[in-house]
């Protein structure tokens, strides 16, 4: 019949045409997921990258602000000329109370605290690296810095900048190492700016800010099958959620884990933006 032979045409077209409909909503849909994938992990770096940048620039302004403050600045004077030993005994005080005023508010984060000479004596010292309250010295230990970096560095930058240094390790009185940033910044004499009389340094402890990176690793909403992997500038690996144990304290072993050595992609991509940021 007729009708026959126009459901014998029609209903192939149409199957067809559904097929091809829901192998497009099929490629659409994967699509669509890869590309969600894809965001999440965006987001979840940036979120990261984020979160690092906060706690580096509160950091930093706390450097800066005692770096800058009129107890640094009044016993970075006294430092170079002649004054009586109770004028500077007081403006020493001073800076002190305001180390120790900021280790005691940020416990378990900053260890230390001092004061350098340009000549890179420490004069000046509030030590918290037990986490309970703060030590203060006020004696001068000569030219134990003379030699530093991140010192000549710092003295050679204008007032209100902030360098960091490489990772290094102190030990607590409990026998417990403790890895650590130095944060440095210069300090100009009292009514003087051009002179650079020295820098304050604080040392930040490693531990909280990898500890922050591991929750947010395994808090992500695609948590399952993510790898996180933090390193420092020299592509040295200090957090690896794909790791058992912390591989920063590999660093202070004198047996670093490198980017090249847990993923040597990564390890080539960071070699050549590495050459491209000093070209």
């Amino acid at each position: 019949s007729l009708r026959g032979r126009i459901m014998r045409i029609v209903v192939p077209v149409i199957l067809i045409t559904f097929l091809l409909i829901g192998v497009a909503l099929a490629l659409y849909l994967q699509a669509q997921t890869h590309t969600q994938q894809v965001n999440a992990q965006h987001s979840a770096l940036n979120n990261a990258s984020l979160l690092l940048d906060t706690m580096v620039e509160n950091i930093a302004a706390d450097v800066r602000g005692l770096a800058e403050s009129r107890s640094a600045r009044e016993f970075a004077r006294d430092t170079q000329i002649v004054v009586s030993n109770a004028a500077i005994v007081e403006t020493q005080g001073r800076l002190l109370r305001d180390m120790s005023s900021m280790l005691e508010q940020n416990i378990g984060t900053y260890l230390s605290s001092r004061y350098i000479t340009y000549t890179g004596s420490i004069w000046s010292q509030s030590s918290n690296i037990d986490g309970t309250v703060p030590v203060t010295d006020g004696s001068v230990r000569l030219n134990v810095l003379n030699n530093d970096d991140l010192l000549q560095q710092t003295l050679n930058v204008p007032v209100g900048t902030v360098l960091g240094g490489e990772i290094s390790f102190a030990e607590s009185s409990a026998g417990e190492t403790l890895p650590f940033f130095r944060f440095m910044s210069p300090v100009a004499a009292e009514n003087d700016v051009t002179n650079l009389a020295g820098a304050v340094e604080v040392e930040v402890a490693v531990t909280p800010i990898v500890e922050i990176m591991q929750y947010l690793a395994a808090n992500s909403s695609d948590a399952q099958g993510r790898r996180f992997i933090l390193t420092d500038t020299q592509n040295r690996v200090l957090l690896d959620t794909a790791s058992t144990q912390l591989d920063l304290f590999a660093i202070g072993q004198g047996q670093p884990v490198l980017l090249s050595d847990v993923s040597p992609q990564l390890g080539e991509m960071a070699a050549e933006n590495s050459s491209l940021l000093s070209a």
